[in-house]
C-alpha cells in the first residue's frame, strides 16, 4: 500500500497526471483505503489545480460511499476549487454533506463561500453564509468580516 500511495503523490506532484493516479487508487483494497487518506486528497487537489472539478467531485464521491472517510481538507479543497470557478452555490451542498456526516465544516469553508458570493456581488447570498457561519460558530474570524465589509464596498 506504501508504494502505491507514494506513487499516487508522485504522479500527482511531479507529473501532474491525476487521471493515471485515480486509477491507481481504484486499485488500493477497500481495507487498507482508510489507510490512503493522503492519497485520496492529493489527487483531489490536483484535479482541482488542473480546473478538473467533475472529476474532483467524482473521487469526493467515491470517499463518501466506499472510503476513505473525506476529512476537512479533502472538502475544503473541492469547496475553494467550485468558488474560484464562480461557482459557489454547488459548493453549498458540500457543507451540509459534511454537517451530515457529523463532520462540522470549518470558518474557513463558510470564508470562501462568502468571498465567492461577495466577489459576484451576491451581497444577499454571502449575508446568508454569514447567518449560516454565525450559527456553526458562536465567535467568527476578523476574515469573515472584512470579507462582508469589502464586498458591501464594491458593491
Amino acid at each position: 500500500i506504501a508504494a502505491l500511495i507514494s506513487l499516487v503523490d508522485s504522479l500527482c506532484k511531479v507529473a501532474a497526471t491525476p487521471d493515471v493516479a485515480s486509477e491507481i487508487l481504484g486499485t488500493i483494497p477497500s481495507r487498507e483505503r482508510v489507510n490512503a487518506l493522503k492519497a485520496y486528497f492529493t489527487v483531489i487537489r490536483t484535479f482541482c489545480h488542473n480546473h478538473q472539478i467533475e472529476e474532483a467531485k467524482a473521487i469526493l464521491s467515491e470517499m463518501v460511499e466506499i472510503g476513505p472517510r473525506p476529512d476537512h481538507a479533502t472538502y475544503n479543497a473541492v469547496v475553494t476549487a467550485l468558488c474560484k470557478a464562480e461557482e459557489p452555490e454547488e459548493s453549498m451542498p458540500l457543507l451540509e454533506q459534511m454537517s451530515s456526516r457529523r463532520l462540522k465544516p470549518d470558518v474557513y469553508a463558510y470564508n470562501v463561500i462568502m468571498a465567492s458570493f461577495s466577489r459576484a456581488g451576491k451581497m444577499q447570498e454571502a449575508c446568508d453564509v454569514f447567518l449560516k457561519a454565525k450559527q456553526a460558530f458562536r465567535k467568527t474570524s476578523l476574515i469573515t468580516y472584512k470579507i462582508l465589509i469589502d464586498g458591501f464596498c464594491r458593491s
